[in-house]
């Protein structure tokens, strides 16, 4: 079983699965598409998803393949378990391109948290224009270049975004005490 890529140029390389023989005759070929992910779990059985289009979120075709033979599935259960399968096969990547979208924005926020003055805000709007710039970049080779799906990406920034927030929010704040506090405060002995 190997994957068989196509140069895509200046896009993602198109991908097809190839089953062969342990002689090297071909027994079973998938159509190219996206990306293609081949989840096998427990078994000798395994299923394949093909992804097509700019912006897959289902999977276009679902095979369940053992024996060497590629049987069609129509399951709207493994049809929903592609939204996530991909992470099995490049979770490496996923996490790669969660990271390099909040690095940009971690960097902008440093740059735009205390503009006092005319440097300060020359530094915050170059942070923000770099950040611009990088967020384009990614867009660029997430969307065209890799093999990753860009709605499987925005899922886990959404997720990963509420539960920052949520994990923020929670954390208490130690700030130091005000004059009129320490003021009040009676001597302790």
């Amino acid at each position: 079983m190997v994957k068989s890529y196509d140069d895509g140029v200046f896009f993602t390389d198109p991908v097809k699965l190839v089953v062969r023989h342990p002689r090297g005759k071909t027994v079973a070929e998938t159509d190219y598409g996206r990306a293609i992910t081949v989840v096998c779990a427990f078994s000798s059985k395994c299923v394949v998803f093909r992804y097509d289009g700019l912006l897959p979120i289902l999977p276009q075709d679902v095979w369940w393949l053992g024996e060497g033979n590629l049987n069609p599935s129509n399951s709207v259960a493994l049809r929903l378990l592609g939204v996530a399968a991909p992470l099995w096969d490049n979770g490496l990547g996923y996490l790669f391109a969660v990271g390099l979208f909040f690095l940009p924005l971690a960097v902008l926020r440093v740059a735009w948290s205390r503009p006092t003055s005319i440097n300060g805000l020359l530094v915050a709007l170059v942070g923000l224009s770099a950040t611009v710039l990088l967020l384009l970049i990614w867009l660029y080779v997430v969307v065209l270049l890799s093999s990753l799906l860009l709605p499987l990406v925005v899922i886990l920034i959404a997720t990963l975004s509420v539960l920052m927030r949520k994990t923020l929010r929670r954390r208490p704040t130690m700030r130091p005490p005000t004059a009129a506090a320490v003021a009040s405060d009676p001597p302790t002995s």
